[in-house]
């Protein structure tokens, strides 16, 4: 009971505490009031979320007993997975989740830093400035962040609350739960394996022995549990090797340089969030020997602030800058084994940024406790910063909006810089019909990739295709296979290409290695069975549609073909079953009706026949 009487003697009875939830719901829902009107972007949220089987199918164990694309994220699938079963691609209730989600966070903040120093009113202010800073409208403004990094945050802080309860009264059914939260989140996000180091911060926070056997041995089920989800996510990221990821090749001193700038720039961007972007270019190998030397001073500066603040006993002090430090380092991680072409990120400081404001509050706290004619003053500098971090992060809300503005942004800041930027706006620009638009975004992408990435070469073939100039664009297909050999949708959009040409052999040996390379890859089993198709090949074409249904089975089209495929065949039940399917999915498109009248009248039914002719005129006329 030692920390409940520490925490009791530098503490009064806040007579405001009652309000602090309520006032940071309210706060956090009217900064990032625009969040309700934003679209999905073509950042992730299409493969991992809308395009995702596990998702889309529901399918939780296979979602639990694979790997998809680099990811390990099983819990997502199964929260996500069921949205989609009620909501579908409306985006609407998406936005409403990842912000509800956020909100909880921003409790949980709350309820963890009460707990650890019994300060309600330096919890809220770090609570309501982890709300609404800007840099966490990455977390929560783009879906597939908001569920991973925002959704793993529950969790984990939840978790270390759990074992913070368990410390002050002993009770094992916290500990169980803490471990059980610490398995939840890592189940959504790798970030979470940093759960163990910082059940160490909880102890030293509240007085408990660190080192000890007794302290020790408790750490094992959790540590155990953070080696294994290391493992799974050294497996997960083996499994897929995006080609169109740019690795930049420093030696390992101009790593640690790198290492120490995103330090330096965390630390900038906590304090002065200003120009954000989705995207900031890595420091070339020709100015990474020049002035971003200079950052190698911030992590020395951080040892020597850690020292001071151990020797003096500072414990806010030091148990927040640690928790900031432990929850950055795998992002650390990242730049030296593995320097891509941008490797600082906003979503990055989600969960870090609580530590980082939780030491400084305790800085200005024990100062204004020791200057009373400065503490007034301190709370108006504290109110001001809070309206100007509101303001820029309703604002950052905006760039949300769709592909096309979160681009633009980001192209705005740092022209003919990343590649990202230009492609993602192509591709938006190529979905919207604006060819010309996406051309001149893809021609910038090639010239900044050169040759070290598939996917801008990839994207401007297929609008070549999309502009009938199918030479064009399997030039550009090929160019994208010669890059990365492994680029499993060119050998299917170029599979579709031959097939426009009518180059079928071709086409169809484009399709198998497609397959051949990613047999879950279902555009190519589109792609086979439209090859099957025009040979007649129907029982093939068949199958090939039949698998593409069992990975997504709400496309009227898909049984509309197949329907076909079984009229060939004159299996004329089994055609009347996917057109019913079809009309079920989809009672708008005349199509579907004309097909169905037809098989009707070999089947005898000419009243049925006729109903839907008459269904195909009144849908013709609308």
């Amino acid at each position: 009971m030692k920390n409940k009487k520490l925490g009791t003697a530098n503490s009064s009875i806040d007579k405001y505490e009652k309000f602090y939830l309520p006032c940071l719901w309210l706060i956090g829902v009217l900064v990032f009031a625009p969040i309700f009107t934003k679209s999905f972007v073509n950042l992730d949220d299409n493969w991992f979320l809308m395009e995702n089987p596990y998702i889309t199918q529901f399918d939780i164990v296979g979602a639990f007993g694979n790997f998809y694309k680099g990811q390990y994220s099983p819990v997502v699938s199964l929260l996500i997975g069921g949205f989609y079963k009620i909501f579908g691609d409306n985006v609407v209730p998406y936005n409403f989740l990842s912000l509800f989600i956020h909100l909880i966070n921003g409790s949980l903040c709350f309820i963890l830093l009460k707990k650890l120093s019994n300060k309600s009113l330096l919890a809220f202010c770090v609570s309501l400035v982890f709300l609404i800073h800007p840099l966490q409208v990455e977390s929560v403004a783009w879906s597939s962040a908001a569920f991973k990094m925002a959704l793993f945050a529950c969790p984990f802080l939840g978790g270390l609350i759990m074992y913070t309860k368990f410390i002050d009264t002993n009770k094992l059914k916290y500990y169980f739960l803490a471990l059980v939260f610490m398995v939840i989140a890592v189940l959504i996000k790798e970030q979470a394996i940093m759960f163990t180091f910082c059940l160490f911060l909880i102890d030293y926070i509240l007085q408990k022995p660190i080192f000890n056997v007794k302290g020790i041995v408790k750490k094992i089920p959790f540590l155990i549990v953070s080696i294994i989800g290391g493992i799974i996510t050294l497996m997960a990221s083996a499994s897929f090797k995006d080609g169109s990821i740019k690795m930049i090749d420093f030696s390992f001193f101009e790593k640690i340089v790198a290492m120490s700038f995103s330090m330096f720039d965390y630390l900038y961007k906590i304090l002065f969030p200003k120009n954000l972007s989705i995207f900031y270019p890595t420091p070339t190998l020709e100015n990474i020997n020049g002035i971003y030397i200079l950052s190698l001073a911030v992590p020395i500066l951080l040892m020597l602030a850690i020292y001071f603040f151990w020797s003096k006993d500072k414990k806010y002090q030091l148990f927040g800058i640690l928790f900031l430090l432990i929850n950055l380092a795998l992002a650390f991680a990242i730049i030296i084994f593995n320097v891509r072409d941008t490797f600082v990120a906003d979503r990055y400081l989600y969960v870090p940024i609580i530590g980082f404001y939780f030491s400084l509050f305790s800085i200005i706290s024990e100062y204004a406790k020791q200057n009373k004619s400065v503490s007034n003053v301190l709370r108006y500098v504290f109110v001001g910063y809070v309206i100007i971090l509101s303001f820029l992060s309703f604002n950052r809300v905006q760039v949300w909006e769709n592909s096309e503005v979160l681009w633009s942004d980001a192209i705005r800041k740092y022209p003919e810089k990343v590649i990202v930027p230009y492609n993602s706006r192509g591709d938006y620009y190529a979905k919207q019909k604006q060819y010309e638009k996406a051309l001149k975004d893809f021609n910038v992408a090639i010239k900044l990739s050169g040759k070290s990435s598939a996917k801008p070469h990839r994207n401007r073939g297929i609008v070549f295709m999309k502009m009938n100039k199918f030479d064009e664009g399997i030039s550009d297909l090929s160019r994208a296979i010669q890059i990365d050999p492994k680029d499993v949708k060119s050998y299917s959009e170029r599979s579709l290409a031959y097939f426009k040409q009518k180059k079928y052999d071709m086409a169809l040996n484009d399709a198998n290695i497609a397959l051949g390379l990613d047999d879950k890859y279902i555009n190519s089993y589109l792609d086979r069975a439209f090859i099957y198709s025009a040979t007649n090949n129907h029982n093939m074409a068949i199958k090939d549609y039949t698998t593409y249904i069992s990975y997504k089975s709400d496309n009227d089209k898909i049984y509309l073909y197949r329907g076909l495929e079984f009229a060939k065949l004159n299996q004329l039940p089994n055609a009347l079953n996917d057109l019913n399917k079809a009309i079920e999915i989809n009672s708008q498109d005349p199509s579907h009706y004309e097909l169905r009248s037809q098989i009707y009248a070999s089947m005898g039914e000419e009243v049925k026949s006729q109903a839907d002719i008459a269904k195909v005129n009144l849908l013709r006329k609308k």
